[in-house]
């Protein structure tokens, strides 16, 4: 499964064509990849589960905790490809029973 479709169906969007305030996206058009706007409410969907930390540096690098361990560590080009990557991480730790 790409990335982008995994993150939409971890913030509870369905397959096909997406619904959000924004509008109606195919899973092709999906900009979490791309634009703060889409990542951060994943970001913070993450950060409401017990027990997750998010820190993002100034130095492109993003880390995930979850209860004190390190579950991703990630850095890119730009902070928002680290924070991205970061996010698939501990999208996947999240939905992996």
């Amino acid at each position: 499964m790409e990335n982008n479709e995994l993150i939409a169906l971890f913030m509870g969007m369905k397959r096909g064509v997406i619904v959000n305030e924004i509008g109606y996206y195919n899973v092709d058009e999906l900009e979490y990849n791309c634009s703060w706007d889409w990542l951060m409410p994943v970001v913070e969907k993450l950060e409401q589960i017990k027990g997750i930390h998010i820190i993002i540096t100034s130095q492109l690098l993003c880390e995930v905790f979850h209860f004190g361990k390190l579950i991703a560590r990630c850095s890119s080009e730009s902070k928002l490809l680290s924070v991205y990557d970061a996010v698939v991480i501990a999208v996947n730790e999240t939905l992996t029973p």
